[in-house]
């Protein structure tokens, strides 16, 4: 009998858990409000966050690019799931750096 509760309680669980992903780190808002253009450099960016997804050029500015995507699939829990769907939490983060100390010109995070 306990053998069968054991692989029943197990089934569930591994039934129950979904789909959980992460991928980046996502930059807090009191950490982004650190970051002062005109002031802060590529260097104390790189340093607070680590290195950038992805950086490309603008003209002789630098963009470096930080994503952060959480995403929780409850939909793959079975018969529940079909009401509980998908929630996704996305944010993408830019900094464009340039000048002869690659300082802070521009910032946008969603």
């Amino acid at each position: 009998m306990s053998k069968l509760f054991t692989s029943t309680a197990l089934a569930l669980a591994v039934l129950g858990t979904g789909c959980v992903t992460t991928k980046g780190k996502k930059i807090e808002t009191d950490q982004y409000s650190r970051f002062e253009e005109g002031k802060t450099t590529r260097a104390e960016i790189v340093a607070a966050l680590g290195e950038p997804e992805t950086t490309n050029f603008s003209g002789s500015d630098e963009v470096l690019t930080y994503q952060f995507q959480h995403t929780d699939n409850k939909a793959m829990i079975p018969i529940v799931g079909a009401y509980m769907g998908v929630k996704v939490d996305f944010q993408l983060c830019t900094f464009t750096v340039g000048g002869k100390n690659a300082v802070l010109k521009a910032k946008a995070c969603n």
